[in-house]
């Protein structure tokens, strides 16, 4: 009896003690997942800072500033021919951080939509057979991908890397059990897949196809899984939902009596993006048919899953369920329609891979699931976490070094004030130079006219698009990707909102970037009438109103400049009357200084060096409490330079004098100076904290005559 009673009891401890096991095991596992998610998003957000800066994101970050400050809807302040989704989210990022700290937050953005594509991706692997440490294997692989992997459209956040998201939440409700489980889930269900279909298709046209493929399974899924009665009823409510949610930004805009504007970009131009290739039904599908074919021949791997996807569809098709068989069919016709899409677009450029990248993830998931449920996994015990580790380390290879390139940058995080101060010391002279000459006549965040099709000036200069039209493209009707272009692709409205603009921002200052001005241009007329070209620089240039341009280039009520102090015992400089002259001394040239002056101050004359020899003169600001570095606005008979006692920012060719004679002017604003020789802005500074104005000779005997002291522009913020 002892023995008998003795056995269950050791039986039931022992099921205890698996039990605790097995729980502490769970929660280590939880804990341990958890920690590698958080980690992941550090180092996704922190790590990509720099990846998120492409082009149309630079361009939406642009566009979102431009609103922020002229109020009004996003197709009021840029040419948008995409829906207001992407616009938005990039207008979110900037309630949550600084100007500094912008891009890691549409870094933190792109990892959330990376994170959420893996576990789209890890639960369809589940839904297909896989248990559930695979399934976390499958959905850690498809994260490095999407955030980490050298393809263009991963780390990033382009219009995109949006409604892929929104099509794979599709697909995952299309699959679920749960959310057809009960009529009320059905009605919910329904609703949300074709709201965000239409929501994908409102924010990106051409993912109508896509979207259609969704649609089509989830009508079809409907018949399948519920009463006879009830298809017709869920098919209402997924067409109110899908119509609700696509018309409800040309609603909004229209309501607003902003709809023409909105129509102008979402389908005007966006139809001349299409139409401006100018090939025919059969062209498209040929160079798509070759584009597929290039593509598959360098990526064996990709072409290895769709191949075995539609292998196993084919072979297992008699053994499984309708429902199975739509699943397969669907991944299918999805990753067809996004091959239809790109060449219907002829939009070839990598990043735009995100659309058949998702649903070859998927298949991919899918093909894991089918393999996985085949074998008997429970054998490996723990041996499971050295297989994980085994394939992420394969994984993290075949990736290759933009996995570790990411952490590292991730670990050089030291905060966003420092990398503010590093990009700041980063900046190219010409840079530099186009800031302090835009300091002089406005502040960061005032109005900036450009003729440019690049968005970076508008963000290195601190300023704000004055036009809609961010871009001289619009403007002259040039189509990315598009051989032609020209008027007949500019907007009808084009110049009427243009001057409407420049009446509202009235830019003092006008940015030309690597493109001469088209003449043929209403743009080309204005700028002729209105602005002089005061700096000329590779790739900015800048130009300023004449009035403005004026009060810096001359001087407008000039006085006999007078020593603001004797120059020091021993010193090389001799002071007389509005003037000066240095022959050498004791005391070392780089130190023997003369001081002129002090901010907001135009002081004008005439530099003059020996016939023979080379004489260079250079105004020294230095800031009284030392904090500041040393600044050069430096001059000798061939060029002008600016830069610090460490480091030369930028050099302009001025020519040879022949007598050594050159008139000169230094306007010194409260942000900025320049160096103003030749009817033109030759050096400038930016002068982040006040500074004394002196002269520095650095060579031979060299001098200062006719000195005369004005007042700068008003512009200047003196």
């Amino acid at each position: 009896m002892n023995d008998s009673a003795a056995a269950p009891s050791a039986s039931h401890s022992g099921d205890a003690a698996s039990d605790t096991i097995r729980m502490r095991d769970r929660r280590w596992f939880s804990w341990g997942v958890g920690g590698l998610i958080a980690l992941a998003f550090v180092v996704g957000t922190l790590g990509n800072e720099f990846r998120v800066q492409d082009w149309d994101p630079q361009y939406t970050r642009t566009a979102i500033e431009r609103t922020i400050v002229y109020g009004g809807s996003y197709y009021e302040n840029a040419i948008v021919n995409k829906g207001p989704l992407e616009p938005f989210v990039y207008h979110a990022a900037t309630w949550v951080t600084s100007f500094d700290g912008y891009w890691y937050a549409i870094s933190a953005v792109s990892t959330l939509l990376s994170m959420a594509l893996a576990a789209a991706i890890g639960w369809t692997a589940v839904r297909f057979g896989a248990v559930r440490w695979i399934a976390w294997l499958v959905a850690a692989i498809a994260f490095m991908h999407f955030s980490f992997s050298p393809a263009a459209y991963a780390g990033v956040v382009y219009v995109r890397n949006l409604t892929v998201v929104l099509l794979a939440a599709c697909w995952v409700l299309l699959l679920s059990e749960r959310a057809w489980a009960t009529r009320r889930r059905r009605v919910w269900t329904t609703a949300a897949i074709a709201a965000l279909v239409g929501l994908a298709v409102q924010s990106l046209l051409t993912t109508v196809l896509s979207g259609l493929v969704l649609l089509a399974a989830t009508l079809i899924a409907i018949r399948r899984r519920t009463e006879p009665w009830e298809p017709m009823s869920l098919a209402g409510v997924g067409m109110i939902s899908g119509t609700i949610v696509f018309v409800s930004a040309p609603l909004w805009y229209w309501i607003r009596g902003a709809i023409e504007e909105f129509w102008a970009g979402w389908w005007v131009y966006s139809n001349y993006v299409r139409a401006a290739t100018g090939s025919s039904l059969a062209d498209q599908l040929q160079f798509g048919w070759d584009q597929l074919f290039a593509y598959y021949q360098t990526r064996p791997l990709l072409f290895t899953i769709v191949l075995g996807t539609g292998i196993v569809t084919v072979a297992r098709w008699r053994r499984w369920t309708t429902l199975m068989r739509l699943a397969h069919v669907t991944l299918m016709a999805w990753w067809g329609a996004a091959w239809l899409e790109l060449a219907l677009t002829e939009r070839y450029s990598s990043h735009y891979f995100s659309v058949t990248a998702v649903p070859t993830a998927f298949m991919a998931a899918l093909l894991v699931g089918h393999i996985a449920s085949r074998l008997d996994l429970s054998r490996l015990g723990r041996a499971k976490i050295g297989w994980s580790i085994g394939i992420l380390a394969v994984a993290v290879y075949l990736i290759g070094p933009s996995i570790p390139a990411t952490v590292g940058r991730a670990l050089e995080f030291r905060g966003v004030d420092d990398v503010a101060s590093s990009r700041e010391a980063n900046l190219g002279g010409n840079g530099r130079t186009s800031i302090a000459v835009l300091d002089l006549v406005s502040e960061e965040g005032d109005p900036l006219l450009g003729w440019t099709n690049d968005p970076w000036p508008y963000l290195t200069l601190g300023r704000v698009s004055a036009t809609r039209f961010i871009w001289k493209s619009f403007m002259v009707g040039e189509i990315y990707l598009a051989p032609g272009g020209g008027p007949t692709y500019v907007l009808p409205e084009t110049w009427d909102w243009f001057f409407e603009d420049l009446e509202e921002s009235d830019p003092l200052a006008m940015a030309q970037v690597g493109h001469p001005i088209d003449p043929d241009t209403p743009f080309a007329t204005h700028v002729d009438a209105n602005f002089t070209k005061v700096y000329e620089g590779d790739p900015i240039s800048l130009y300023l109103q004449n009035d403005v341009a004026t009060g810096i280039l001359e001087s407008s009520s000039p006085a006999p400049w007078v020593s603001v102090s004797d120059p020091p015992a021993g010193s090389g400089w001799h002071v007389d009357g509005p003037g000066a002259m240095f022959v050498p001394s004791a005391v070392p040239a780089d130190q023997d200084l003369l001081p002129i002056g002090g901010m907001c101050t135009r002081i004008a004359g005439t530099m003059t060096w020996p016939p023979e020899g080379d004489g260079i003169l250079a105004f020294v600001f230095q800031d009284p409490t030392g904090v500041s570095e040393r600044l050069h606005i430096g001059v000798d008979r061939g060029r002008a330079f600016s830069g610090s006692d460490f480091v030369m920012y930028e050099e302009e060719s001025l020519g040879d004098a022949g007598v050594g004679r050159k008139e000169f002017a230094l306007v010194v604003g409260s942000r900025s100076a320049a160096l103003v020789m030749e009817g033109r802005i030759v050096a400038a500074l930016r002068l982040l904290t006040p500074m004394t104005v002196s002269v520095q000779p650095r060579a031979d005997t060299v001098g200062l005559l006719d000195l005369t002291v004005d007042d700068p522009p008003p512009e200047s913020g003196c």
